[in-house]
Formats: structure tokens, C-alpha cells, sequence
């Protein structure tokens, strides 16, 4: 196995990808600074590419 960077255009972006994954019915974390209460980070259990559909289409790969 291998970790993926993605990222995401803003905040509205990843709360978007992670309503995404809760209609798939794939487990993730959707981590929220305190006490800003803002959404920066989603983590998803590993799984592969093709299982996750176009849930995370919208992301491009963090270089």
C-alpha cells in the first residue's frame, strides 16, 4: 500500500467530497481544526482507486 496527497480547491470543496463519501457508503474522517472549527483534512480507510468511483474526481494530486 501507498499514501495519496490530494488536494482540494477550499473548505466548501472538502465538506462537498465528504458528503460524497458518506452516499458511497465509505468510511473517512473528516478532521476539523478547534477552535476554529474548520474543516482542513479527509482521510479515507485504505481502499483502492476504483472503489472510490468519482467520489474525490474534483481533487488534482498535491505536488
Amino acid at each position: 500500500m501507498h499514501k495519496v496527497v490530494l488536494s482540494t480547491k477550499n473548505e466548501a470543496s472538502l465538506v462537498k467530497m465528504a458528503e460524497n463519501l458518506r452516499q458511497k457508503s465509505i468510511p473517512y474522517y473528516l478532521w476539523t481544526e478547534q477552535p476554529e472549527n474548520t474543516p482542513t483534512c479527509l482521510a479515507t480507510v485504505p481502499i483502492m482507486r476504483s472503489d472510490l468511483g468519482d467520489a474525490l474526481k474534483q481533487c488534482s494530486l498535491l505536488r
